[in-house]
């Protein structure tokens, strides 16, 4: 973990090498891979921006952690998305990810669908 001095958090350009940020090849998306926390979430709001609107997909096969922030930056982007009619696809969360979306009732979040390996689909219709 990289830290500036006592408790104090990394800044945007060391966020790159705690979570890795691609677009999709094939749809409108990120790829995301590495840690969605405190010292990411502000690099990874910034790439989300300019892509809140309609159905929007994040694959998450590479997120090896996430903490409360990186909860916290799903439920803005869904609210996001959901004020505008559109709705956030998680694809392919690990099973630790998975089971704090559930535990923290995100995973029953309107306007959000979990997408799993194997076509296990969670998903809410309803808008928030």
């Amino acid at each position: 973990m990289i830290r500036h001095g006592p408790g104090r958090p990394a800044d945007a350009a060391d966020a790159p090498a705690r979570c890795r940020i691609a677009a999709l090849e094939s749809e409108r998306g990120l790829r995301l891979s590495g840690d969605l926390d405190l010292f990411s979430v502000d690099a990874v709001r910034a790439a989300l921006e300019p892509e809140l609107g309609g159905t929007l997909v994040l694959d998450l096969a590479g997120v090896e952690f996430m903490d409360d922030s990186g909860l916290g930056l799903l439920v803005w982007t869904v609210r996001r998305l959901s004020g505008q009619g559109g709705s956030l696809v998680l694809r392919n969360p690990d099973g630790r990810i998975l089971r704090a979306l559930e535990l923290t009732g995100l995973a029953q979040l309107p306007g959000l669908r979990i997408e799993r390996e194997g076509g296990t689909t969670i998903e809410r219709d309803t808008a928030l």
